[in-house]
């Protein structure tokens, strides 16, 4: 017996199984994670959620040619590669009570299903905040804090973006414990008694997908322990990190007062210059600032490596850091130039993008 079945264009329908499928693992412990419910309401909506316990996305196809409405689960991986291999143009799918096909030209393919009704779901919560954000926004917060996210699941707490207000704007912070992004944004109306929250990473990098490359309203609601991001076409629902973010306002030094105006694409220049000759363990650059110029050394077994660059500085100061780090920081700046506030050699510096007024970024100084 048919419990579900529609027609749709390749291509709109691969698109939207990819998104849904980013959250899903493979393997799984519990066999329905690795699958993805779909679920077609007689209106001509098709629903594809994925989840593994702690994200839920939801992508919604509008449009589609209803034969059945229904629901049933089908497992991720395998059907959105099926999907995408398919003959260009339509492709019909149905599902019985244990199976799906798929069908283009004269291909056909069947996986075995589970159940709609034993698909999780984790959103059934009430939101204590809500408020509206533009996409960009959020592409932005990605795109400028999640290089400092920390990857070390004994500080878990250090595992996201921390996302709070301060002085009437929305700040969103991440570190690593050896750097720092900060990135003010405009305050959203009904976001002004938020509670600080940690998004945990892999929600954050979910935010590009929210509506593609649309800068298009995104609804936010939050408690103290979710936090559903709806746009158009997607939800994202996210359990938040349980724990306290340290006092990383406490940790940015605005007090430094030696500042050296170095060209973006410049430094980063010496940057790949330098890094080729570095220790892979430490990647420990020295730089010295000097009247009008900043010269950076790097050495490994195989040699050791030298360049200068022009600088606005009229101070003279020794300081060792991590080039990778340096690397992936230039990597999020517009430019076109930066501002380097130092303080001595065991301090950190911090660091503004003068092409971007919304960002303070902190680096730790190591010992060379």
């Amino acid at each position: 017996m048919t419990i579900l079945a529609f027609a749709c264009q390749r291509d709109t329908l691969s698109a939207a199984l990819d998104r849904a499928r980013k959250i899903v693992a493979g393997r799984n412990t519990i066999p329905i994670l690795s699958n993805l419910l779909l679920r077609l309401d007689a209106d001509g909506t098709l629903t594809i959620k994925g989840t593994d316990l702690d994200i839920e996305t939801s992508v919604q196809v509008e449009n589609v040619d209803v034969v059945t409405p229904g629901a049933t689960t089908v497992p991720a991986a395998a059907f959105a590669a099926t999907v995408a291999k398919m003959a260009a143009g339509r492709v019909i799918i149905d599902a019985t009570d244990t199976a799906l096909t798929v069908r283009a030209g004269r291909a056909r393919t069947t996986f075995q299903t589970f159940p709609a009704d034993d698909f999780p779901d984790i959103s059934a919560k009430v939101a204590t905040h809500t408020f509206t954000i533009p996409h960009l926004d959020l592409r932005r917060i990605y795109e400028k804090c999640d290089f400092a996210i920390s990857n070390e699941e004994t500080r878990y707490y250090l595992c996201g973006v921390y996302l709070r207000t301060i002085d009437g704007q929305l700040v969103a912070t991440a570190t690593d414990g050896h750097r720092l992004s900060r990135l003010a944004l405009e305050m959203p109306d009904g976001a002004e008694d938020m509670p600080g929250i940690i998004i945990p990473d892999r929600t954050v990098s979910m935010f590009r997908e929210l509506a593609d490359k649309e800068d298009v309203p995104i609804q936010v609601g939050l408690s103290e322990n979710f936090i559903r991001l709806r746009s158009p076409k997607m939800t994202i629902y996210s359990r938040l990190v349980d724990g306290t973010y340290p006092d990383s306002e406490r940790i940015i030094p605005r007090g430094n007062n030696q500042v050296a105006i170095v060209e973006l694409a410049a430094l980063v220049a010496a940057i790949d210059r330098l890094i080729v000759l570095t220790d892979k363990d430490r990647r420990a650059y020295r730089m010295e600032f000097t009247a009008g110029q900043i010269t950076m050394f790097s050495k490994a077994d195989a040699g050791e490596a030298e360049d200068t660059i022009d600088a606005a500085c009229d101070f003279d100061l020794t300081v060792g850091f991590n080039g990778k780090y340096l690397q992936d920081m230039c990597k999020t700046m517009i430019g076109p130039k930066l501002r380097l506030e130092m303080g001595d050699a065991g301090s950190p510096p911090l660091i503004r993008d003068e092409g971007d007024p919304t960002r303070e970024l902190v680096l730790m100084p190591m010992r060379v």
